[in-house]
């Protein structure tokens, strides 16, 4: 039997309650090994709680989704709000230009581009004003199914959506010189480059270990034409600053940065607790138009 989870990260802020939250925005992210939540008071723009939950690794569907109904049935996600919107995190994606899209080639987009796609998954968009562009990706069908049955008609969105038009939102006009942006979760890093006001790469990829990490993001550089001297690295995620994939890639990048929080919104004071550069997906979805 899977034992009962419990948040390893648990923000709330004392005035906030059941009732309260019908006045509120659920945004979760779930990925293959974590789920993350935050709450958005409407009324005052101001965010009132936070939690993150860990998967086993490898867990098979089975077993993700009894630990996912479990959360979902207890706790803040068990409770009625005012809307929620729902981000899943995984490689299954692709970017197309706006003035290109086509909505009956969403499949077509995403087998061209991506090798051994599942039969068994659903296709979904996001559009991207800020990039002028739609995110299309799968996700797979049991999932789907799995987050209608516990959120109802919640948005489904992908992270590197909020990633990005938030990455472009604040940073786009900050500088006409190259800027890697990484946003690390715990077995994906989200990469993005801006050049010259322009979102010249961005990609996903898995890792296992620092080390992986650290390959991928030089691989991603060496690929641009960019040296880790030449080029600020920007991060983001739930990662410590002193965390071993941190210490990687301070031996070799000698500009990194972490990416404050979003002063736009207002935060509880337990929002203290952790650093500014977490969560950064779900604090910056508010401000994207998807």
């Amino acid at each position: 039997m899977i034992p009962t989870v419990s948040p390893d990260l648990n923000i709330l802020d004392e005035s906030f309650d059941e009732n309260r939250a019908l006045s509120c925005k659920l945004a979760v992210q779930i990925s293959s090994v974590h789920l993350a939540c935050t709450v958005l008071d409407l009324q005052e723009s101001r965010y009132l709680a936070a939690q993150i939950y860990r998967f086993p690794e490898q867990a098979t569907a089975g077993d993700f989704c009894h630990q996912l109904r479990e959360i979902a049935a207890s706790g803040i996600l068990s409770w009625h709000f005012a809307s929620a919107n729902l981000f899943v995190s995984n490689q299954l994606y692709t970017l197309v230009p706006w003035p290109l899209f086509n909505p009956s080639k969403q499949e077509d987009y995403l087998r061209f581009n991506l090798s051994g796609l599942q039969a068994d998954v659903i296709y979904l968009t996001d559009r991207l004003p800020g990039l002028d562009a739609v995110v299309v990706f799968a996700i797979h069908r049991w999932l789907k199914d799995e987050l209608s049955a516990i959120f109802g008609t919640a948005r489904l969105h992908h992270t590197i959506s909020p990633f990005v038009e938030s990455i472009l939102g604040r940073f786009k006009y900050a500088g006409s010189d190259p800027a890697v942006f990484l946003n690390i979760q715990p077995d994906i890093v989200e990469m993005l480059i801006l050049d010259n006001h322009k979102v010249s790469l961005c990609n996903t990829f898995k890792y296992v270990t620092p080390e992986d990490l650290l390959y991928y993001t030089m691989f991603v550089l060496e690929q641009s034409g960019l040296t880790p001297d030449q080029v600020p690295l920007m991060i983001t995620g739930e990662v410590g600053k002193h965390a071993p994939v941190i210490e990687n890639l301070t031996a070799f990048f000698p500009h990194i940065d972490f990416v404050t929080r979003n002063d736009a919104f207002r935060y509880a004071p337990s929002f203290e607790e952790i650093p500014g550069h977490y969560l950064h997906n779900l604090l910056n979805a508010e401000h994207c138009e998807l």
